[in-house]
């Protein structure tokens, strides 16, 4: 067990049983090996969705950090070891509240990312329905994070929360949206120390009923750092099957055609329910979904390449993790942390697998 001291609690206690497993393989697919935990307290509120990711921090040097909207408020929490809450807070300053736009379920939470040793956050405004980043900055010795509005884009509409990677050397977000063009999926690219551009379609099928602007898609990168990587683009089917589609591009501006899921690759097989959260663990692409019908339990699929996938539900005997939103799957400390709104409360819930 590696959970470290928390301290004073600040405005909102998180506790969580904790459990450590291992990672394993099957079909050359990877699954980290959550499990249903017998007894949480959580006392963080949501409305809906959760992103997290491993950020830098001034009290714990690192932490995961959580956005959500509580009560269409954007806050955050700082979790020093990757699972209880130590530290949450609104984040303040002149951020304007998050569009919880009943109209759209997929809005009503929010993105993060780290870039430049900054945490940047993007998500629907309430007023404008367009998009707004935040950049949350490191404060010495405090666990809480400084954060400002640097850029505000009304040109757009937003229907999703965004995703968020760095991908050769920019800042990329993109979303679905309803303005200027209906279900398109809009992206912005953005270079540390220049202006922010303003959202341009990302050229991803237009209005066809292979793309969804309805839920929030995936983003992650494959051998990063490396002459061959290419960013990855996940999403849900844009009419009543909801199967899952996939796009990739080497410069984050162009994308090859979309694929759909299936075993082997072939005619489309999963069905999703909800915005994905997905990651790269072992150079294999990870993404976290909720399924698509009732209970609403957790599914991972995994894929090496893009092509070839396996499904797995979770746990595969007992009791489910019963999902009310779109879930939060970052890597934490080369462990994987998993955060999601409990389908029988307003509450988040957490798992962290040790590799």
């Amino acid at each position: 067990m590696r959970l470290s001291a928390n301290g004073p609690f600040r405005s909102i206690l998180c506790f969580v049983v904790f459990i450590s497993l291992s990672f394993f393989k099957m079909s050359a697919q990877i699954f980290p090996a959550f499990t249903a935990p017998s007894s949480q307290q959580n006392s963080i509120q949501m409305d809906a969705g959760v992103s997290a990711a491993q950020a830098p921090n001034g009290e714990y040097q690192t932490a995961l950090v959580s956005v959500y909207s509580s009560n269409g408020v954007l806050n955050y929490s700082v979790a020093s070891a990757g699972l209880n809450s130590n530290y949450s807070s609104p984040v303040g300053g002149n951020s304007p509240n998050v569009n919880c736009n009943s109209a759209y379920p997929g809005l009503c939470s929010a993105a993060i990312a780290v870039y430049n040793g900054n945490i940047y956050v993007a998500y629907p405004d309430q007023e404008t329905g367009g998009l707004d980043v935040l950049e949350g900055t490191v404060l010495a010795g405090e666990a809480g994070y400084s954060f400002q509005l640097v850029h505000q884009d009304t040109s757009v509409y937003l229907t999703t929360t965004p995703s968020m990677v760095v991908f050769n050397g920019q800042l990329i977000i993109i979303f679905g949206a309803t303005r200027p063009f209906k279900n398109a999926f809009y992206s912005v690219n953005y270079t540390a120390g220049g202006t922010w551009p303003t959202a341009t379609d990302a050229n991803l099928g237009g209005s066809t009923n292979e793309i969804s602007s309805g839920v929030k898609p995936g983003l992650a990168v494959l051998n990063a750092g490396s002459e061959s990587q290419t960013l990855w683009m996940t999403s849900q089917q844009n009419n009543q099957y909801h199967y899952l589609y996939v796009y990739y591009s080497t410069d984050g501006i162009h994308w090859a055609p979309n694929t759909a899921v299936g075993t082997g690759g072939k005619s489309p097989t999963y069905a999703i329910g909800g915005g994905i959260s997905m990651v790269t663990i072992d150079d294999e692409l990870v993404l976290a979904n909720q399924q698509d019908a009732s209970p609403y339990g957790l599914i991972v699929l995994s894929s090496p390449d893009g092509t070839n996938w396996s499904i797995r539900n979770y746990p595969t005997s007992g009791e489910d993790l019963y999902l009310g939103n779109a879930p939060a799957l970052a890597l934490f400390n080369d462990d994987v942390a998993l955060q999601y709104r409990s389908n029988t409360s307003a509450y988040m819930e957490a798992n962290l697998v040790i590799q």
